[in-house]
């Protein structure tokens, strides 16, 4: 099984959505299947963001979150199996995040990029700029 966003399959499901504006996000146990995060729905739950939350924290509510419902689920086995249901509806897949995806526009201003300022992760999607044709 694997935690996942429904709805939001892909890369990053939690940090396209935050980069959209969103701050309440379903987190959501699913079953694996063959497809990528296209298997029976078994748990579900929201995290609720206050809109300044940082990348460290952003994780730690999701890790959370996660943890919460693999543990329920293996306190309710086998009972919750029967509470399954088939995803439905129209789904957004979300593309791998690269470097141009963390780039600031220099020409925005500070409100502007705020929101991918919150997602940055010095190590794997570190911010950077254009200015004066350096980087």
């Amino acid at each position: 099984m694997r935690a996942h966003c429904q709805g939001r399959k892909g890369w990053s499901p939690l940090t396209w959505q935050i980069l959209e504006g969103k701050n309440r996000i379903p987190i959501t146990l699913i079953e694996a299947s063959e497809q990528v995060d296209s298997g029976v729905i078994y748990l579900q739950r929201r995290l609720n963001l206050r809109g300044d939350d940082l990348v460290d924290e952003l994780k730690a509510k999701q890790s959370q979150a996660t943890v919460s419902l693999c543990k329920y689920f293996v306190r309710s086995y086998p009972k919750i199996l029967s509470k399954a249901r088939q995803q439905k509806g129209r789904t957004t897949c979300y593309k791998r995040r690269q470097k141009k995806d963390t780039q600031i526009n220099a020409s925005k201003s500070l409100k502007d990029v705020l929101t991918l300022m919150r997602v940055a992760d010095n190590y794997c999607y570190p911010l950077s700029f254009n200015i004066n044709k350096s980087r």
